[in-house]
């Protein structure tokens, strides 16, 4: 039952910080930051990082901390989000929650990059393992890449597979 409290409670806070948007990228800094700011009273943060270029929202949790990163470009625009959850239900849970977005409408490409149709310049990352407590690190990002990228990026991810 309190794993049932705690996972409530996680995902309600994953719903109200995502409203009805889970993906920030191409968003203004100014936009995340406001919403960050409404939410900045949730007794779950406990860390708030606010840089030129990087905002950062930590939040603990019983079942394990959550991290959300937010890299900016030149022009305060989201280039890149990075969620770390410590927490492997909660993490697969959110990640098809990403998946699933009816506007960018992800295509798998195998088990760690997945693309955008809505954008082609946004890509989905999905990695395990890389630190022993995090259960899943998601990073979304935009890149203006090219066909040479795009097939070394398909070889690394077939590298990185035959390693499971």
């Amino acid at each position: 039952m309190k794993y049932f409290i705690v996972l409530t409670w996680f995902f309600a806070t994953l719903s109200f910080i995502s409203c009805s948007e889970r993906i920030y990228i191409n968003k203004s800094k100014n936009e995340i930051e406001n919403f960050i700011k409404i939410n900045k009273k949730d007794p779950t943060i406990s860390k708030f990082i606010n840089n030129k270029d990087t905002l950062a929202y930590i939040m603990d949790y019983e079942s394990g901390p959550l991290e959300l990163y937010f890299l900016f470009d030149s022009l305060s625009l989201c280039e890149k989000e990075v969620l770390k959850i410590y927490c492997s239900h909660c993490a697969e849970e959110y990640l098809n929650l990403i998946k699933e977005d009816k506007k960018y409408k992800f295509k798998k490409l195998n088990n760690v990059y997945y693309f955008s149709k809505y954008d082609k310049y946004t890509m989905m990352r999905v990695s395990e393992n890389e630190d022993l407590e995090i259960c899943k690190k998601i990073i979304l990002e935009r890149k203006h890449w090219d066909k040479p990228y795009y097939e070394n990026m398909e070889a690394r991810a077939r590298e990185y597979e035959k390693g499971l």
